[in-house]
């Protein structure tokens, strides 16, 4: 991993509080195989409208708004009910520049406020059950199964 990638620099604050507690992750680095792969899941599976993706097109989907990331780390411990705890998930950004992490759902609920603070939008994903949520800038959150 370049130095301008190192998750310290890109997301300080996440890679603190993940550091600071001691929880298991890894970071996929930018233009990565890997990272690439997280990208076309998302485009495989969602058409979008601007930047924000098209749930309407997701039967089995749910959002709600959010004004802070406190309640929109409120709203993802609603929205991950049913998941098994010890999932991997991958967290995402809108930013192309930022790593995305793989992580236990578990450990991403303790340090959702920083994943949230990391940049403008938010993907978790947890593709081997074919779930998403997007935290969309603008305000809203939406999640399902596809």
């Amino acid at each position: 991993m370049r130095v301008s990638e190192d998750p310290r620099r890109r997301v300080p604050e996440l890679a603190a509080a993940l550091e600071r507690r001691g929880l298991p992750h890894r970071w996929l680095p930018s233009g990565g195989a890997e990272d690439a792969a997280v990208t076309a899941w998302i485009n495989t599976h969602f058409r979008f409208r601007g930047s924000q993706a098209d749930w309407s097109a997701v039967p089995d989907h749910r959002s709600v708004a959010w004004s802070n990331e406190a309640e929109a780390a409120e709203a993802l411990a609603q929205a991950v009910a049913g998941l098994e705890p010890r999932s991997l998930v991958t967290v995402t950004w809108g930013d192309a520049g930022l790593p995305s992490l793989e992580i236990a759902l578990e450990d991403a609920l303790a340090v959702a406020e920083a994943i949230f603070e990391a940049s403008f939008d938010t993907w978790i994903l947890e593709r081997f059950r074919g779930w998403a949520l997007e935290l969309y800038h603008e305000g809203s959150m939406s999640w399902g199964f596809l």
